[in-house]
């Protein structure tokens, strides 16, 4: 996993963040997907995702993502709040998003056409 910053045009009216396939997302995109958050303490794990890389930023809100694969929750929890801050996670990462803010929307952009292995808990 891997915070990164995705480039952003301010001016007057506000900021404009952007990225494109192979440059700021370090993948090939071939999925699109949003996640819209209407309950707050709903979770979502992300599991057996061989071979599929994902990034993920928040649209609006924000929310906590744990690397299931690290024991100490200390070191595996990462918290986003910001559409220029974005998350890379390598492939063969099983992972939880949880703790989200009230209408939060999460964009998650896939190496795979297809994600057939979240399931909300």
């Amino acid at each position: 996993m891997k915070e990164m910053e995705v480039p952003k045009i301010t001016d007057g009216r506000g900021n404009l963040s952007f990225f494109e396939s192979e440059q700021a997302v370090p993948f090939k995109i071939k999925g699109v997907f949003l996640i819209n958050i209407y309950n707050t303490s709903d979770k979502y794990q992300f599991t057996n995702n061989d071979y599929a890389e994902f990034f993920l930023t928040p649209l609006s809100g924000s929310f906590l993502f744990n690397d299931n694969r690290i024991a100490e929750k200390e070191l595996n929890c990462l918290f986003l709040e910001n559409a220029n801050k974005s998350l890379y996670i390598e492939s063969n990462t099983d992972f939880t998003l949880c703790q989200f803010a009230e209408n939060t929307v999460i964009l998650i952009l896939s190496s795979k056409e297809s994600i057939n292995f979240v399931r909300k808990i």
